[in-house]
C-alpha cells in the first residue's frame, strides 16, 4: 500500500520542488528537471486510469479498482 500512495503523491512532490526552486531561482536546472518529471508521472498515473486501464500506482501495489454492486 504504500508504493500506491508513494507513487501518488510523487507528481504533486515533485511540481512543488520545482515551482519552490523556480520562485526563489535556486538550481533551475533542476527546477525544469522535477516538474518535466512530475508532469510525465502524473500522465503515466492519470492516462490508464481514465481510459478503463490500470494506473501506474495500482500496477505498482498490485491493487484493482472494481465497481460496487
Amino acid at each position: 500500500m504504500w508504493g500506491r500512495n508513494l507513487v501518488k503523491a510523487s507528481p504533486w512532490q515533485l511540481a512543488h520542488l520545482g515551482v519552490s526552486r523556480m520562485l526563489f531561482e535556486l538550481q533551475t536546472g533542476w527546477a525544469v528537471v522535477f516538474l518535466v518529471l512530475s508532469l510525465a508521472l502524473l500522465a503515466a498515473c492519470a492516462v490508464p486510469a481514465l481510459t478503463g486501464g490500470q494506473g501506474v500506482h495500482d500496477r505498482v501495489a498490485g491493487t484493482r479498482v472494481e465497481r460496487a454492486t
